[in-house]
């Protein structure tokens, strides 16, 4: 049986998001943070608890700001 996150990453494709998740962590506050790169616009971006905080077309910028501590 599929697990609920490959079922939802081919929901994800068959829409035409090709966002490629790249890592994942918690950070002390408890936030989940994702650094992610977006096929469609060529570029890398991160996330906090699900929200956008930074988009960047160098991975070293989006990396920098994704191994910082989480903004509140």
């Amino acid at each position: 049986m599929m697990d609920k996150d490959v079922l939802d990453e081919l929901r994800c494709h068959s829409n035409g998001c090709d966002d490629v998740r790249i890592a994942a962590c918690k950070s002390n506050s408890g936030a989940v943070k994702e650094l992610v790169y977006c096929q469609l616009d060529k570029c890398y971006y991160v996330t906090v608890d699900g929200r956008e905080r930074l988009r960047s077309d160098t991975p070293a910028t989006a990396y920098n700001f994704f191994s910082g501590p989480a903004p509140e």
